[in-house]
């Protein structure tokens, strides 16, 4: 018999469309409707055009494409690009330029336009932003403006078969060019995970031989689906492309791309300079040292606050509990407003809060023990310093308390995280590795010039757990103290920033399930990936807090900036762009930190909060503190505290 018959849907139609071939993304687009219907959600919605004219009543809601997807689902089966089109789109490394050409001649192929043109939309700037068309340079324009806007805002299909009759039909362009728009379909690319985003349009001028039809505009969806998961990658890459005009954006990006932080070419001249003697950065270290105090030491140690670490609450004490259990457990929670022995008290908390003591095995003393010795760890930076690695520690306890990873997690895999995260940059320096590589830095020859920090932090990590008095995994298996040593390397070795890029081009590519099944828990790699996700979102959390912890943050990592340009400065270097400035310098710094959030936090944050929807408002937060940084920028002051929640506009 046909062996078709046995086949599921989507199969038969990958099958259809040349096997393998972009196999992601077509079974996205075939099984997308099933899915909903399967997960009891409503698929019947509304366009503007024509096909969703003859919707339900119940269906129809302005703005969105359920019901044309719905009524069309059979059709949408069918879909049968060329495979030089499913091939090109699915690939990671199409060049941003061929990607959009393949689209617009294959949108042009399809539904008989003249022109073709498309938007990526730029929520943080409220722009849309014409990266590819026909006859015209790309360009950008507010997106309450045009056609394009209303599609881009509205999530709306426009139909338009006399565009000069629709109030929002802006003629700008047209008189530019000279070239006469009579029909137009204006289509919006959704999220792929979120059917009320838009993140791109699709408009199509001018369909020979007479106005576009019903069939168009279900042509024109099924390629807006079918794309949606790779038009969103390849609009972060364009954000990039767009930042070619500044070079302190430029190095900003250069150094979250590479090992040196510099392109090759700095990078030789770097290494070929006559290089002055110097101060090493690092020094001799030793848990000895920094160990915590026992019993009755405690009243005797020098440097202890009034309140010594014993008077403090402990891990039974219902006052942390009462008082800071609703913030420790959100974003609103800044260590900066906490003395350091403080926070140290509150890790045995968190620890037993998220069952580590009881399923760990983990003895108290050693824990209490563990959590100062940590703390004496750091050193004394603007930035990297004991409240940041609290920081990073609360942040990735909220997210695992927060939100379902802790489904896909196991209590090792918890405690390695929550180890990781109060370490991660012990006896940080200052300075960043780039620096310390071009000055031939004792950490540098050791670490072979490779993540050179972050080998420091993990070995000093590993080296304070096997330290008498903190040895917090002895209560633990000799096979599973290895396996938590492997967590907490792999975990800190992910936070070296050279490896953004490929955090978020994973996070993009991961899909999120609704819970979590015993395959994917079973499952080291998968586990990791989401340890390590987790991590690097917390050390990059700082800029989703309140603005008043936000902007403090702002100004010690400037702080160290500073620093660091002074030493490059001296030793005949040129500071990276970024770290050329001013500290009074307002304006200047919030370019620098608006920047920083546009091509660094920004492409992290929103992918990893619509991969995990419970920790959106992180993202919401840093596009307040973008906003407010934006009013730096164009100002150069801080715009009043009252007017900071009304204005979201993110500006240039």
């Amino acid at each position: 018999g046909d062996s078709r018959a046995r086949l599921p849907p989507a199969r038969r139609a990958r099958r259809r469309m040349g096997g393998g071939v972009g196999k992601g993304v077509v079974r996205y687009a075939v099984t997308k409707e099933h899915d909903r219907r399967a997960d009891g959600v409503n698929p019947a919605a509304s366009g503007s055009g024509a096909a969703a004219k003859d919707a339900t009543d119940d269906a129809a809601k302005p703005g969105c494409l359920r019901s044309l997807w719905r009524k069309h689902e059979e059709k949408l089966r069918e879909f049968m690009p060329q495979a030089d089109f499913l091939r090109t789109i699915a690939s990671p490394s199409t060049h941003l330029d061929v990607y959009l050409e393949t689209i617009t001649d294959e949108i042009i192929r399809i539904v008989q336009g003249d022109r073709c043109s498309v938007y990526f939309v730029d929520e943080m700037r409220k722009e849309v932003w014409c990266v590819r068309s026909t006859d015209i340079e790309s360009f950008r324009m507010p997106w309450d403006r045009g056609v394009v806007g209303k599609s881009a805002r509205e999530g709306m299909l426009l139909n338009l078969p006399d565009v000069h009759a629709h109030e929002c039909f802006d003629s700008t362009i047209e008189k530019t060019t000279g070239y006469i728009v009579r029909t137009m379909l204006s289509f919006p690319i959704k999220h792929m995970m979120d059917d009320e985003r838009t993140v791109g349009v699709i408009q199509v001028l001018n369909k020979k031989g007479g106005p576009f039809t019903a069939h168009d505009e279900n042509e024109l969806g099924k390629i807006a689906m079918v794309v949606s998961d790779s038009f969103y990658r390849q609009r972060w890459r364009a954000f990039e492309t767009g930042a070619r005009n500044s070079p302190e954006a430029l190095a900003v990006i250069a150094a979250h791309n590479d090992n040196t932080g510099l392109s090759p070419q700095d990078y030789v001249r770097a290494s070929t300079a006559s290089r002055a003697p110097q101060k090493k950065a690092t020094r001799r270290f030793s848990w000895a040292s920094v160990s915590a105090p026992r019993g009755s030491e405690l009243e005797d140690e020098d440097e202890r606050s009034d309140r010594s670490i014993a008077s403090r609450p402990s891990l039974t004490c219902t006052s942390i509990h009462d008082k800071l259990t609703p913030q420790l457990r959100t974003m609103e929670f800044s260590s900066l407003d906490h003395d350091p022995e403080h926070l140290v008290a509150l890790v045995p908390w968190v620890m037993e809060d998220t069952d580590l003591i009881k399923n760990c095995n983990v003895e108290k003393d050693a824990l209490r023990h563990w959590a100062w010795a940590a703390m004496r760890g750091y050193r004394d930076n603007p930035f990297h310093n004991w409240f940041h690695g609290f920081s990073v520690f609360q942040a990735c306890y909220y997210q695992v308390y927060a939100s379902t990873i802790y489904s896909r997690l196991r209590y090792l895999d918890i405690f390695g995280l929550l180890i990781a995260a109060l370490c991660h940059d012990l006896d940080h320096p200052g300075y960043t590795n780039s620096f310390l590589v071009d000055g031939a830095d004792q950490l540098a020859i050791r670490y072979n010039d490779t993540s050179v920090l972050e080998n420091h932090h993990a070995y000093l990590a590993c080296d304070l757990m096997r330290s008498e008095g903190s040895m917090i995994g002895s209560g633990l298996s000799q096979q599973e103290q290895q396996k938590l040593r492997r967590i907490v390397i792999k975990c800190i070795l992910s936070t070296d920033m050279t490896q953004h890029r490929d955090v978020c081009e994973n996070i993009m590519g991961k899909r999120y399930g609704k819970e979590a099944t015993d395959e994917k828990n079973s499952d080291p790699e998968e586990r990791q990936f989401w340890l390590n996700v987790c991590l690097h979102a917390g050390d990059l959390s700082a800029q989703c807090l309140p603005w008043a912890a936000a902007a403090d943050w702002e100004s010690r990592i400037s702080q160290e900036f500073l620093k660091q340009a002074e030493a490059e400065t001296a030793r005949g270097a040129t500071p990276a762009p970024f770290m050329q400035f001013q500290f009074d310098d307002i304006k200047q710094r919030g370019v620098l930190q608006r920047n920083f959030i546009d091509f660094v936090l920004a492409p992290m944050w929103d992918p990893y909060s619509q991969l995990v929807p419970e920790l959106r408002p992180c993202f919401e937060g840093l596009l307040r503190n973008r906003a407010a940084y934006n009013h730096r920028a164009v100002h150069g002051v801080d715009e009043p505290m009252d007017s900071k929640d009304e204005n979201l506009s993110g500006g240039a």
